[in-house]
């Protein structure tokens, strides 16, 4: 995907990233939706898994960004219920509440993403692969393969992030449910290859 939030196509063709936003939180969508405009991407939101659904009615969107949890229902069992019209690798996860063990779940599933909030709409549009998937204004499937991150780099990540976010060793640690010494030299380690 180039910089310019655009994915680039065989023989030269630009198309636009869309993506369906969906978050309960309103300010977060607002936000990110205006963010992630500024870089050329076309966006939809949705609060609740039925609005989205009413979306996928009428647009087919390169993606689908989700919190883990909207409206009281999992993003895994709306995932189940669109399964026949939108594959698992549009989805992206971007939640508030991270853990290890949610983003083996859902980089096992073959999401696009898996990433922790707060997010930045470059981070965002960074993470997502080239490869999209077919609509009304979808140009013909790229031949580029599909780069999915190791499990490995997802967890590298997911500590990396836990770790800013918590601004020191031992909170990060603390949070985590590891040995400080061990998350120390944990992140002296090179980051594993995507």
């Amino acid at each position: 995907m180039g910089r310019d939030g655009v994915d680039r196509e065989r023989g030269g063709e630009v198309c636009p990233v869309s993506l369906l936003l969906i978050d309960e939180a309103e300010t977060f969508l607002l936000v990110l939706a205006s963010e992630l405009a500024s870089l050329g991407a076309k966006v939809s939101t949705a609060r609740t898994f039925d609005a989205a659904t009413a979306v996928l009615e009428f647009q087919r969107p390169s993606y689908i960004v989700s919190e883990l949890r909207v409206d009281s229902r999992w993003l895994t069992d709306y995932i189940d219920e669109v399964a026949g019209r939108v594959p698992v690798q549009a989805f992206a996860v971007v939640t508030a509440y991270p853990s290890v063990a949610t983003a083996v779940r859902f980089t096992r599933m073959g999401v696009a993403a898996y990433l922790a909030k707060p997010v930045l709409a470059r981070d965002l549009m960074d993470a997502l692969p080239v490869q999209r998937f077919g609509g009304v204004s979808d140009a013909m499937p790229t031949t580029v393969p599909l780069k999915w991150p190791t499990l490995d780099r997802t967890i590298w990540e997911y500590i990396s992030r836990t770790c800013a976010a918590a601004g020191s060793i031992s909170e990060a640690a603390r949070r985590l449910g590891l040995d400080r010494r061990s998350l120390r030299r944990m992140l002296t380690k090179h980051p594993p290859n995507r």
